[in-house]
């Protein structure tokens, strides 16, 4: 999502907030305000390039604006993790929405496979399967910093309530 991004080092892109829900992960601040710059440098340089290469200037003036549009919709993902469970008000866009809160003494069993993303960069994630003891299955593809800076408190809260973890190639 962020190339540019790695070239910061040792910066967290990640965030993690104590309150009286849990632990909430998210996007540290500076992530949504880096990306709005970066979307403006573009627009800036489309803008530059105008006079030059008409059809190319126009084309970094339209990414520009949507990657400084979209920069609060795609940062936005949260996860609160908490002694009872753990919730996911929202997947960042609209195309993604679904609220799901999974409860610890629901779960049967945790099964973790891998996936792809498929985008500009294929990407292999983790998927975490939760079995719950009514039957039913809920996944949790670990597919952004936010999904995996949470896993490590999900995992540990499986670890305490002692659900079995399955690891499947």
């Amino acid at each position: 999502m962020l190339p540019v991004f790695p070239l910061l080092g040792g910066c967290s892109f990640v965030t993690a907030s104590v309150g009286s829900d849990g632990t909430t992960f998210h996007y540290a601040g500076w992530v949504t305000a880096g990306v709005v710059v970066i979307g403006i440098g573009v627009v800036g340089l489309g803008v530059a390039m105008m006079g030059r290469v008409n059809w190319s200037g126009w084309g970094l003036v339209a990414c520009g604006v949507l990657v400084a549009l979209a920069a609060p919709l795609v940062t936005r993902d949260t996860v609160t993790v908490n002694a009872r469970g753990f919730y996911v008000p929202s997947r960042g866009t609209w195309l993604h929405s679904g609220r799901r809160y999974i409860d610890f003494d629901s779960i049967a069993s945790v099964r973790v496979t891998h996936g792809w993303i498929k985008g500009l960069l294929v990407q292999r994630i983790y998927v975490l399967h939760f079995n719950r003891k009514d039957g039913s299955s809920v996944r949790f593809p670990l597919e952004n910093d936010v999904d995996r800076a949470a896993a490590r408190a999900i995992h540990a809260g499986v670890v305490h309530h002692r659900i079995p973890i399955i690891r499947q190639r």
